[in-house]
């Protein structure tokens, strides 16, 4: 009997190694995620973003997991970065794995299958149209301001449709933003329909297609010979002026939450892996704020930009107005200029005094 004993309890010691082993490379299969909130069937993180201000959600949610946070939203993994330090990893370090953006149903319908410089794949046709996206300078006095400019910098001359063209784009925008549960379960492809997003932008696609057709057919057209681009902006703008623009950008982003990148090649953020497929977003918003790099971040204060070289290009990671990388907004020189004009033309036309503080001049 001792003999079989022997060989029962070898058999066993040999079946409990390969049981280990398994469960180690089991285990190492997993990726290394990041900490983040408690999950709930199918929805996972969504009932946590809910609302007009996700980023601000997203900015409580990492003061208590940390600067780089993982968040199941639907069937999207998503790793959500919000200190300067982990968004240089992720733009400058890892910038190559994480340049590719996710396919937004919204983006897919209205931008022809991603054919614009911000959805595109990465690639010879995205570097292609990133070369084409150049910066404009404007002179030009403008009635509406924002609305105009943008309206003659695209068009090369007044909109007859400048109106109905605002509203659409701002209809597209509401109608964009937030998080569409189909782009979140895109697996599910019924819920393209459900959730009525697709019919929306093509309604609003229908009414956006005429207006463009309209300027390509007079472009066309007209051989006036007249340059599409205004010239001379006066780039020797105050210092001061240029403080305040700066910290006006640094408080109010354009985009609090970065466009978001997805993951094309395996990499590692902080000490945690990144997968294929993981969708990474960088919050802006609390990057601008945190108090690491900025004094009385809550404060309007831009004296502190007087001396400190921070600029708007991307290299500084602690002050992301228009992000970084390859990816960086390349619309920045036109939506600095915007801004310094609009600036420039309240200052010129107008006087101004603190609040309480006593009219000297009857007639401002």
């Amino acid at each position: 009997m001792e003999p079989i004993t022997s060989t029962s309890s070898f058999i066993r010691f040999i079946h409990l190694v390969l049981l280990l082993r398994k469960l180690s490379k089991t285990r190492s299969a997993y990726p290394k995620l990041p900490p983040g909130p408690k999950t709930l069937p199918i929805i996972g993180n969504i009932h946590q973003l809910s609302g007009s201000q996700p980023h601000r959600a997203l900015t409580d949610l990492a003061k208590k997991h940390g600067q780089v946070m993982h968040l199941q939203r639907g069937e999207v993994s998503t790793v959500v970065i919000s200190s300067a330090q982990m968004a240089k990893e992720a733009l400058k370090t890892h910038d190559v794995a994480l340049v590719n953006r996710p396919r937004i149903l919204a983006a897919q319908t209205i931008t022809y299958n991603f054919q614009d410089v911000s959805f595109s794949p990465y690639g010879g046709y995205w570097r292609q149209m990133r070369k084409m996206s150049l910066p404009v300078n404007l002179t030009d006095l403008v009635f509406a301001l924002t609305n105009a400019v943008t309206c003659r910098s695209a068009f090369g001359s007044r909109c007859t449709y400048q109106d109905q063209l605002v509203q659409l784009i701002n209809e597209i925008i509401e109608v964009s933003s937030g998080f569409d549960i189909s782009d979140l379960v895109p697996s599910k492809k019924f819920l393209h329909i459900i959730s009525g997003t697709v019919f929306k932008i093509k309604k609003l696609q229908s009414k956006l297609d005429p207006i463009f057709e309209s300027k390509i057919q007079e472009h066309k057209e007209a051989d006036s010979g007249e340059d599409m681009f205004a010239a001379g902006t006066d780039t020797s703008a105050a210092t001061v002026l240029w403080a305040v623009i700066k910290e006006t950008l640094r408080l109010h982003p354009p985009v609090p939450l970065l466009l978001p990148r997805e993951c094309r090649e395996p990499c590692e953020t902080g000490g945690y892996d990144v997968s294929v497929g993981t969708r990474v977003l960088i919050d802006g918003w609390a990057i601008n704020r945190d108090p690491e790099f900025w004094e009385d971040p809550e404060s309007f204060k831009p004296e502190r930009f007087l001396d400190n070289g921070i600029e708007f290009v991307g290299s500084n990671f602690e002050y992301l107005p228009f992000g970084g990388g390859r990816r960086i907004c390349p619309g920045i020189a036109f939506g600095v200029a915007s801004v310094d004009l609009a600036l420039a033309q309240l200052v010129s036309h107008f006087d101004w005094k603190l609040p309480g503080e006593q009219n000297q001049n009857p007639s401002t």
